[in-house]
């Protein structure tokens, strides 16, 4: 629309997200933030299994660091013999 903010964002190196393309392309790249939530959400539960907020918080903690540890293994441990996914 001609306003300042388009000047900034030229300066700044954004200037293809004034354009349709740009902004579609920047929106389909998204979606590859979004598998780690969803590889969690496959490891672990979506609903987490107690009433109470402490044991859920240390149950998702818990599951957090499992996380991080089966990725880690994924990747340290598994990937000269096998690519891994996810």
């Amino acid at each position: 629309m001609g306003q300042s903010i388009h000047a900034a964002l030229t300066r700044a190196g954004y200037g293809p997200w004034l354009q349709g393309q740009g902004i579609l392309a920047e929106d389909h790249g998204r979606g590859s933030e979004e598998w780690v939530h969803r590889a969690l959400k496959d490891f672990g539960f979506e609903q987490l299994p107690f009433k109470r907020f402490a044991p859920n918080a240390a149950f998702f903690d818990t599951m957090l660091v499992a996380f991080f540890l089966y990725e880690s293994f994924k990747h340290d441990v598994c990937a000269p013999v096998v690519e891994p996914v996810g």
